[in-house]
């Protein structure tokens, strides 16, 4: 009889751990298909005329008054003194930090330790400031008698070319480093319509191709090896290589947002919902959020999406419990989120 109990204890007690560690490979196959997130938070003193961009292995944050280098532990690489009223902040693919001085009519160019490189005054009002792949720099200005233009510097900020553009508004520049070309884009009202002008210039800044499309302001510009994607709020025109409209993209709210990753173009329609298309326009997936995307960003070709109180990736929707100001992805895996006395380090795996 006690055989019989001491077996019958011995089965169950297998039994039991067979179930165990079959629930603790489920739980573990289960845990796999989470994205990992390590979180870590700390304080900082944020200001409102902040302005964040991704640099080398982590980010620069400018403030007006001080220039600062950071890596993605938010620990300073360096941090300049340097005083602006009303700046623009860029940089570029070589590694310089670019700051428009719109009050002092100072463009300067700044290197990897934080020194300034070079620098170049302008009489007109500087409006944007872009560097460019092929190490020029275009300063976009306007004048008093409704007239924009752009100066041409070259890598040692020395002035090449200057292009005016009467009674326009010029709207967006990007460099098409497939083909070399720098296209611009500028609207002029002709008594009841808008006409917005894409220009495309050569190496040289002789004009390559013109293409005009009416009653459309664009917001935006990305090019791919074959295509050049023209945003406006209500539409986006697919073109060719020589500004041939071959497709085009109709809203159902407004766009706000659009990104080519991977021949998928991202395109935010409304402030809850992000669309996403094949190079061809044909609607592929929509990505419907509860609450006002900010921002999206990519690790790899996953979507990161930025809310006001969430960040959603790979579909896990995470809530955050202050309001997010400032939000920058560096390294393709760290999200920082800014508030206003602290920030948050997000590594995404």
């Amino acid at each position: 009889m006690k055989k019989i109990l001491f077996y019958i204890t011995l089965l169950g007690a297998i039994i039991s751990l067979v179930v165990f560690f079959s629930k603790e490979k489920i739980a573990n196959k289960e845990d796999s298909s989470i994205p990992k997130i390590e979180v870590e938070k700390n304080s900082f003193n944020y200001k409102n005329n902040m302005q964040v961009l991704p640099y080398k292995d982590g980010f620069i944050i400018y403030d007006g008054n001080d220039l600062a280098f950071k890596d993605d532990k938010f620990k300073d690489k360096f941090d300049v003194r340097l005083k602006s009223d009303n700046f623009v902040l860029k940089t570029s693919k070589d590694d310089f930090i670019y700051v428009l001085d719109k009050s002092n009519r100072i463009l300067y160019k700044i290197d990897s330790s934080g020194d300034i490189s070079s620098q170049a005054k302008f009489v007109e009002t500087g409006i944007d400031v872009y560097p460019l792949e092929n190490k020029q720099v275009i300063l976009h200005y306007s004048t008093s008698v409704k007239t924009d233009g752009v100066i041409i510097y070259d890598k040692d900020l020395q002035a090449i070319n200057n292009i005016s553009y009467p009674n326009a508004l010029i709207n967006d520049i990007i460099y098409d480093s497939y083909t070399k070309k720098i296209l611009l884009s500028a609207q002029t009202l002709d008594f009841t319509q808008i006409l917005n002008a894409i220009y495309s210039y050569n190496d040289k800044y002789e004009v390559q191709e013109i293409n005009q499309f009416k009653n459309l302001v664009t917001t935006a510009m990305e090019v791919t090896n074959n295509k050049i994607f023209l945003c406006d709020p209500q539409s986006v025109y697919i073109m060719d290589k020589e500004l041939t409209a071959t497709n085009k993209i109709e809203a159902d709210d407004s766009f706000s947002n659009i990104r080519v990753v991977n021949d998928k173009i991202y395109l935010q329609d409304g402030p809850k919902l992000v669309k996403i298309f094949d190079k061809d326009a044909k609607l592929l997936k929509e990505m419907a959020s509860d609450e006002p995307i900010f921002n999206i960003y990519f690790k790899d070709s996953n979507p990161i999406l930025i809310g006001k109180n969430f960040f959603t990736y790979q579909n896990e929707k995470t809530d955050v419990t202050q309001d997010v100001l400032k939000s920058v992805f560096v390294n393709n895996k760290t999200l920082i989120l800014f508030f206003r006395n602290s920030y948050q380090t997000i590594k995404l795996q």
